[in-house]
């Protein structure tokens, strides 16, 4: 049996840039860092999907129950027009975060690799496949690339609530 290697405490990669190839590639990986931030991130995106929905629900639900005319009289038909448009958009929206945020993210990380795999393939890389260095336990050894650490990435943010961890 082999051992992963010490990888000590996970740097803040919450402002990891993944725009550079060799970043995206390494953030689609089994490192164990790689695998926590995207967990983050996504539980991240999926809260405020499911918040964004939540107040456009609660705003059209308050349009409904304003009485006519305190709107008004200038705007009330095109706000109670566009809180009808807005509802079904957001429960759509809400069902969507939670029927995503449902797919395992190993399934996840999996079909966003093939992705990769395709993207580089029709662009200028037809025998690209995704790095198996980069997959299993082995996937320890390799530290994120220094091209996704920008230098937004790599100063603190002085708001409460955005330390490593939060």
């Amino acid at each position: 049996m082999t051992s992963s290697p010490d990888l000590g405490p996970a740097p803040d990669l919450s402002n990891y840039d993944t725009l550079k190839a060799d970043a995206y590639e390494w953030f689609l990986s089994d490192h164990p860092w790689a695998v926590a931030e995207r967990e983050r991130r996504a539980a991240e995106y999926y809260r405020e999907e499911l918040d964004r929905a939540a107040h456009v629900q609660a705003w059209a639900t308050k349009i409904d129950l304003a009485e006519r005319g305190t709107l008004g009289r200038d705007f009330e038909g095109n706000v109670r027009r566009l809180a009808e448009i807005m509802r079904p958009m957001a429960e759509k929206a809400q069902q969507r975060a939670e029927e995503e945020s449902a797919v395992p993210r190993e399934d996840a990380v999996l079909e966003d690799r093939r992705r990769l795999e395709i993207s580089r393939q029709v662009s200028d890389e037809p025998d690209y496949t995704y790095p198996e260095h980069l997959t299993g336990p082995g996937a320890a050894a390799y530290p994120p690339p220094a091209s996704g650490f920008t230098k937004r990435s790599t100063e603190r943010s002085t708001e409460p609530g955005t330390e490593p961890g939060h």
